[in-house]
């Protein structure tokens, strides 16, 4: 169902014509093959026996530092950069002392000896790929090229020319990838006949809408005056969208042409959960201020505010009925409210840290809450008793809790059937809600996985965090469909892990094919 090129074939997936899918992957295969036939006969790169050069030097990360690295990335082992050599490559491609160094050419690194062994195998003019962080900033790739190293360089014996090295491997898989997105991503939205995203980050005018049939990064909203757009929805008729930011607004938005319909003021705090009532009337908002507020969608005006809560409002949801609002508070309490007196009906209480998501089953029987301390609570909404209650501890065979998931964010699917759970290793999880066992896992995203969305049908969902992608997932199998890409200069890239990718003018220039150990611009690979 999307639409894929490689810059000039124009590649179809799914029902669209699955004649021409077989095509291009024939086609994408044959130049690879014919490009790698060519290289590993012919080598135009005078050092090619000579080991590459960086010029750096890594420490493993102790103490408190991998315990902080450990809890943006999950990983146990970390390096990072202790020395650069001035003049040196990595000097000239931006490394920095006190990076982090992640993954070498798309190779994950853990320690001092898989780094050095990553680059040993790297030859003067090859490129290379690190994925880096630094403090507080999200992961970033770093791409530069090996150098020669100065004790080869003072000797008399080389009288060749040094010229980008072209590919000399034995290894002959290959494997395109993309790079991190501009922005971290921190809210997403479905539409409800699952053909668009929008997408919210934490850079100014970060708001996103895409189409999913072709992965094309559509257009940018802008209009909100701060960094941070924590919340967004479509409507039920999919033809607007809602954002939340933390300039203390909430906005409608026309989606056939990206223009701001009204803002929505009043929240004296930042916005942290915004929603349609179910028939599309009214809007609502949660904030930092401790309030829920109701609004008219057709006339802009304010129909209501909930006083309650004695923290921030968090997260908001209409009952199927639209008759009710339930809302999670940072207060560790849910409050149920009456739509059409703005009463409260009643109070949840049990939980013993802050809130971070709720739910209405299908039937609107029940609430489903989740809070910071990995727990689940079923709710009987006409009594307010607590029904069952489950944990998001990793739990062995003997049922023991063996050890904390570090859970970042969650979301119930629309029939309350299922959960979804980010950790900060970027590993997602589909949970049971009946049974609250963990049913499926899917792993790819590096650091902090902040959003979390089903399609309407529960047959596949979005995600995205803080390495910039969002990626699409399908439930069942619990495969990646495809991943999308913001990059600057509204450039943009969706690519599929069978390799076909779909890019703007520019956004291709940004995608890399590993082949063995060694990197290549996906242009070695194009059609002359």
């Amino acid at each position: 169902m999307m639409t894929l090129n490689n810059k000039r074939t124009v590649y179809k997936i799914g029902l669209i014509n699955p004649s021409l899918s077989l095509i291009s992957f024939f086609y994408v295969c044959s130049l690879i093959i014919c490009f790698l036939f060519i290289s590993t006969s012919i080598s135009g790169n005078a050092f090619a026996d000579e080991k590459g050069w960086l010029g750096v030097q890594v420490k493993p990360v102790t103490g408190k530092n991998m315990r902080v690295l450990h809890m943006q990335y999950g990983r146990g082992e970390v390096i990072f950069v202790s020395a650069v050599i001035k003049g040196s490559p990595a000097e000239q491609m931006g490394i920095k002392q006190d990076d982090v160094i992640l993954s070498v050419n798309y190779k994950d690194i853990k320690n001092i000896n898989e780094f050095k062994d990553a680059v040993s195998v790297l030859s003067p003019g090859d490129k290379i790929v690190l994925l880096v962080s630094r403090f507080k900033e999200k992961a970033q790739f770093i791409t530069g090229t090996m150098g020669l190293s100065p004790e080869v360089t003072k000797t008399e014996q080389i009288t060749k020319p040094f010229e980008e090295a072209k590919p000399v491997v034995t290894d002959r898989s290959a494997k395109i990838f993309a790079p991190t997105g501009q922005h971290r991503i921190i809210s997403l939205g479905f539409s409800h006949d699952g053909k668009y995203i929008i997408s919210g980050g934490d850079m100014k005018n970060s708001l996103k809408l895409w189409d999913l049939s072709t992965g094309k990064e559509m257009r940018t909203f802008i209009g909100h005056t701060e960094d941070r757009v924590g919340s967004v929805a479509f409507s039920p008729d999919g033809r607007y969208a809602l954002s939340g930011s933390s300039d203390k607004t909430v906005k409608l938005w026309d989606i056939s042409t990206g223009k701001e319909i009204r803002t929505f003021t009043g929240h004296t705090g930042g916005v942290l959960s915004v929603t349609f009532s179910p028939d599309g009337r009214y809007a609502a908002s949660g904030s930092g201020d401790k309030t829920i507020k109701l609004w008219d969608v057709s006339s802009g005006k304010e129909v209501n505010t909930f006083f309650g809560h004695a923290d921030a409002a968090c997260s908001i949801v209409f009952s199927p009925d639209g008759r009710y609002l339930l809302s999670g508070s940072f207060d560790k309490t849910l409050k149920l409210w009456d739509i059409s007196t703005g009463n409260e009906i009643r109070t949840f209480t049990g939980h013993a840290w802050q809130i971070a998501s709720v739910a209405f089953s299908a039937n609107g029987r029940y609430a489903l809450s989740r809070s910071g301390d990995r727990i689940i609570k079923l709710w009987d909404i006409n009594t307010g008793k607590e029904i069952r209650t489950f944990s998001g501890d990793n739990v062995d065979a003997a049922g023991v809790a063996t050890g904390s998931q570090m859970i970042v964010s969650g979301t119930f699917s629309p029939d309350g059937r299922y959960m979804l759970t980010t950790e900060r290793s970027g590993t997602i999880k589909l949970w049971n809600v009946a049974t609250g066992k963990a049913i499926r896992t899917f792993t790819g995203h590096t650091g902090w996985t902040r959003a979390v969305t089903f399609s309407n049908d529960v047959k596949s969902f979005i995600s995205g965090g803080d390495d910039g992608t969002i990626r699409l997932w399908d439930i069942n199998t619990g495969k990646e469909i495809a991943q999308l890409i913001s990059l600057k200069d509204e450039e943009w890239i969706v690519l599929t892990p069978e390799g076909y990718f779909n890019a703007s003018a520019n956004g291709a220039k940004y995608l890399n094919v590993r082949v063995g150990n060694k990197v290549y611009s996906i242009d070695n690979f194009s059609e002359r």
